[in-house]
């Protein structure tokens, strides 16, 4: 009996720690970013057969008209939604960017030597919350704080990215999860950024869109979850990388609990403003050289 009550005594201050620690993290939002490339605001504007993205958009805030930054090309705008802040001051100007390898340093550093992005503000906030990122693409994996990730998975191609995606969602049930998909890019550059091909990979965009749905549902996150689907550039003819509207307009719908519904997001919006609304739901102050802002889109 004794040595049962020493046990008991021995592994009680354990659980109540582990019960603790459960607690904070069923506490954390929940958030999963869409990410997909090449998605220009007019490619949503021109397909037809987008019941996800339609339901998303009637149930929450959105906007077709973000504005991403120069140059409009993958690694410096992706980098731009991950900080919150413009190339020059995170550093990554093309899509050869690698950290060893950086031509300029940021402005400012985190412990990783990264300027700080959502990955590593979240980290530092929350120790134990559970993130990372899937992606098609995988150059996304050099531009974000891997050490500080749960997670960090380069798929094949969209479907391999999305069903490692959706089986992280359902067994981790992470509180922040990034996944790029890339299919839509390669659409325009491919065949036109306003050809049947693109509007076609919209719509096929939207069909995988339902699969992250699903996914959340089989979790039992999708009431607890703020959905955000985001894009890093358009196209023109068949590339990007300069200021025509095509290239440089697109579109970002959030959905979710605490979201406005039904919600069209006043002008102007950046895709700089994407990371401190992102923020906004995690309680963290950005950091000093962040430029965006929270949007106004939260009904509570």
């Amino acid at each position: 009996m004794k040595k049962f009550i020493v046990l008991l005594f021995i592994a009680l201050p354990f659980w109540t720690c582990q019960k603790q620690t459960n607690e904070i993290l069923e506490e954390l939002p929940h958030v999963l970013v869409i990410g997909i490339d090449g998605l220009g605001g007019h490619g949503i504007e021109l397909a037809n057969h987008i019941p996800n993205f339609n339901y998303l958009m009637e149930n929450g805030a959105y906007s077709l008209k973000v504005t991403t930054v120069l140059p409009s090309v993958s690694a410096p705008t992706w980098s731009t939604i991950f900080t919150g802040t413009t190339p020059e001051r995170h550093s990554v100007g093309g899509n050869d960017w690698r950290l060893e390898t950086r031509k300029i340093d940021p402005v400012t550093t985190n412990e990783y030597n990264y300027f700080p992005t959502l990955f590593g503000e979240i980290r530092a906030k929350y120790p134990n919350a559970v993130l990372g990122a899937v992606y098609h693409w995988g150059t996304i994996g050099d531009l974000i704080e891997g050490d500080a990730c749960d997670f960090s998975v380069n798929g094949d191609n969209e479907i391999s990215t999305t069903l490692q995606a959706c089986k992280i969602i359902e067994e981790k049930k992470p509180n922040f999860t990034f996944v790029h998909l890339d299919h839509q890019d390669g659409a325009g550059h491919s065949k036109g950024y306003r050809s049947e091909e693109y509007v076609a990979s919209v719509e096929r965009t939207d069909s995988i869109v339902g699969l992250y749905i699903d996914a959340l549902k089989k979790a039992n996150l999708f009431e607890k979850t703020t959905i955000f689907i985001v894009s890093d550039h358009g196209g023109v003819n068949t590339g990007h990388g300069g200021y025509h509207a095509d290239e440089m307009i697109v579109p970002l719908i959030v959905f979710g609990k605490g979201i406005k519904q039904g919600y069209q997001i006043e002008p102007p919006i950046f895709t700089y403003d994407i990371a401190p609304t992102i923020e906004t739901i995690f309680n963290i102050t950005p950091n000093e050289w962040v430029v965006g802002r929270s949007l106004d889109i939260f009904s509570e």
